[in-house]
C-alpha cells in the first residue's frame, strides 16, 4: 500500500482512505485486517471520526477472530509462505486499534463509549497476562490512555491504577511521573506510590503553577483545590511507524526499518484576544513530551519473536523438500518444477498495520474557562517550527477536559 502512505504524506487523507479502500477490495480475506486498520486510520487523519471508528470497531472483532491459524493454513505456509496465513497483527498493535477508537471518541466528546474501549484494552491485557506475554507486548500507552479518561471522568482512583500500571511497563516518560503523583494526592494514594519506589515519588513543587516540565502548563489561578478550571489534553500522533522489508541477508524473513518525518514535535501555543479586566492576557505554551514509542515497539516486537518465525521457516524448508521429494519419485521434472516453485514463493511476510505512528505524545493545560486562539506548529529535531498545523478558536468549559487528536506524518 505504498500509494496510499504517499497520498498521506501528502495530507490526501480521505483519497488515501478510497485507496486502500479499492485495494481491500481486491485482496484475499486473509489480508483484510490490515487494509482496515489502514482505512480507519486514513479517515482518522481526515477528521472522519466516526467513520474511522465504525471501522476499527470492525477490525477489533475480526482481530479476535482471526486469533487461530487453521491446520490448513498452517500446512499451506509451510509448503510456500507465511502470508498463506491469516494476518492477525501483533499484541500491541490489537490494543492500540481499541486505543486509536477512543481516541476518535475522545474527539468526539463522547467519554462513555471512550470507556467501552478502555475495558476491551483491560479485557485484552488480562488475557495476554494470563498467556504469559511480555510487558513490551502490554502497550503502556493504552494504560495511560485509560488514566487521561478516568481522570478526565473524575474517577481518580480509576486513574491512579491506570497510571500505575502505565508506569510498571514504562517508568520513563517524564509526563507520566506529573500525572501519577499528581492523582496519587487527590486519590489519597500516596502510600501505594511510595511502593513504586524513590523514582516515582516525585513532588509536585508545593503549590507551583509551573510544572517541571515543558509539555505541561497550569495557570497559576488554578493551583488551588477549589479553583473552576477546565484541562486541555492534546494528543500527538507524530510520524509512521517502521517499514517491513525483506532482510537484505535473508529474504525469507522480515525486518523493519525506522522511517524517517520531518516534523519530531509540536508546539502548542495559547493565547486571549484581549485583555481582561481581573488579569492580564496570557500567552502560554507546551511542547508535547513522548508517552510512548511504536517504532521502537515493533521493531523490539518483531526481534523477540524472530526465533520462533526461523524454526516455522526451517520446518517449512523441510516439509518443502519432502513435498518435492515424493513428487519426485513419480515425476523428476515435475518434482524439480514443484521444488523451484515452493522455494521461490518462500518469501518474507510483508503484511503490517502501515498508517500507526512513530511515536505518542502528549501536551497538556490548566487554564481558566474562557475563549482562547489555539495555534499547534510542527516542530524539527532542533526545536524549530517547520509549519502551523493548526489555528483556530477553542472555548473552553468550567472544569471540563476537552481532548485535542492531531496526526503528522510528514
Amino acid at each position: 500500500m505504498a500509494p496510499a502512505v504517499g497520498l498521506v504524506n501528502q495530507g490526501q487523507y480521505l483519497e488515501a482512505s478510497e485507496k486502500v479502500k479499492l485495494a481491500m477490495t481486491e485482496a484475499s480475506e486473509k489480508d483484510r485486517l490490515a487494509y482496515l486498520l489502514d482505512q480507519a486510520s486514513a479517515l482518522q487523519m481526515a477528521g472522519r471520526y466516526q467513520e474511522s471508528s465504525r471501522l476499527f470497531i470492525q477490525a477489533d472483532q475480526l482481530s479476535e477472530q482471526l486469533d487461530y491459524h487453521s491446520a490448513s493454513q498452517v500446512t499451506l505456509s509451510a509448503l510456500s509462505s507465511e502470508e498463506m496465513i491469516q494476518y492477525k497483527g501483533d499484541s500491541f498493535e490489537k490494543l492500540m486499534i481499541n486505543a486509536m477508537n477512543a481516541l476518535n471518541f475522545l474527539y468526539l466528546d463522547d467519554l462513555d463509549s471512550a470507556m467501552v474501549e478502555v475495558r476491551r484494552i483491560d479485557e485484552k491485557v488480562k488475557r495476554f497476562q494470563l498467556d504469559n506475554r511480555k510487558d513490551y507486548e502490554l502497550n503502556s500507552f493504552a494504560s495511560y490512555l485509560s488514566g487521561l479518561i478516568y481522570e478526565a471522568q473524575g474517577k481518580f482512583d480509576d486513574a491512579f491504577i491506570s497510571y500505575k500500571k502505565s508506569y510498571e511497563l514504562d517508568p520513563f516518560p517524564s509526563l507520566l511521573l506529573y500525572d501519577l503523583n499528581r492523582v496519587a494526592k487527590k486519590s489519597n494514594r500516596m502510600d501505594q506510590l511510595a511502593l513504586l519506589g524513590p523514582s516515582a515519588n516525585v513532588p509536585l513543587q508545593g503549590g507551583a503553577s509551573r510544572p517541571p516540565i515543558s509539555s505541561i502548563y497550569v495557570d497559576p489561578h488554578c493551583v488551588t483545590a477549589n479553583s473552576a478550571c477546565a484541562d486541555i489534553v492534546v494528543v500527538y500522533l507524530q510520524g509512521l511507524g517502521p517499514k517491513k522489508v525483506p532482510m537484505p541477508q535473508s529474504p525469507r524473513y522480515p525486518t523493519l526499518i525506522r522511517t524517517q518525518s520531518n516534523i519530531k514535535a509540536i508546539k502548542v501555543t495559547l493565547s486571549e484576544e484581549k485583555k481582561l479586566k481581573d488579569h492580564s492576557p496570557i500567552l502560554v505554551n507546551a511542547t508535547s513530551s513522548p508517552v510512548y514509542n511504536v517504532q521502537d515497539v515493533a521493531i523490539e516486537t518483531l526481534e523477540k519473536d524472530r526465533a520462533a518465525l526461523v524454526l516455522r521457516r526451517l520446518g517449512g524448508v523441510v516439509a518443502k523438500e519432502v513435498a518435492a521429494d515424493q513428487i519426485r519419485q513419480k515425476n523428476e521434472a515435475l518434482g524439480f518444477i514443484a521444488w523451484l516453485f515452493m522455494h521461490l514463493s518462500d518469501r518474507a511476510d510483508l503484511r503490517q498495520w502501515l498508517l500507526l505512528p512513530e511515536s505518542i505524545q502528549v501536551a497538556k493545560f490548566k487554564l481558566l474557562p474562557k475563549e482562547y486562539n489555539l495555534v499547534i506548529e510542527g516542530l524539527d529535531s532542533r526545536g524549530i517550527p517547520l509549519k502551523t498545523v493548526l489555528n483556530q478558536k477553542l472555548k473552553l468549559n468550567n472544569q471540563k477536559t476537552q481532548f485535542k487528536i492531531i496526526r503528522t506524518t510528514y
